[in-house]
């Protein structure tokens, strides 16, 4: 089941008119305000946009989004690579638009385990008297 881990509002640049996000996020001990920033793609592969985090007064890089269009109805996500260097390693995650009864407007920012689970099996997890 996905969790969610933050929002974004779409917001639009005063000086360059592009439609960038802005919002909050909590991943993997991050927290933070965070910005979506619009970059040029140079190719296919190239993200839409440029994930930052503000943190200790500064703006940071936090990682890359990409528009995605689902294969079967729906309508547009954003998929997210969040990484920093203070993080264990990458966290992927997704921005979903807000529904009809999102009074707020919000995309909702979600994770969700992968498949596999986690690296224990429950029978495992079931047997031990303490979890530390």
């Amino acid at each position: 089941m996905a969790k969610k881990i933050g929002f974004l509002s779409e917001t639009a640049s005063k000086v360059t008119g592009e439609v960038g996000y802005m919002g909050k996020i909590d991943v993997a001990g991050m927290e933070g305000k965070c910005a979506l920033v619009p970059q040029v793609k140079r190719s296919d592969r190239s993200p839409d946009y440029e994930v930052q985090i503000y943190r200790k007064g500064r703006w940071l890089n936090f990682g890359a989004a990409w528009i995605k269009t689902p294969t079967v109805g729906g309508e547009d996500f954003l998929s997210l690579t969040v990484d920093h260097e203070l993080m264990e390693k990458a966290v992927y995650c997704a921005a979903f638009p807000p529904s009809e009864e999102d009074d707020e407007g919000q995309w909702a920012i979600v994770w969700g385990r992968p498949k596999g689970g986690n690296a224990r099996g429950v029978a495992e997890a079931l047997e031990d008297e303490i979890p530390f």
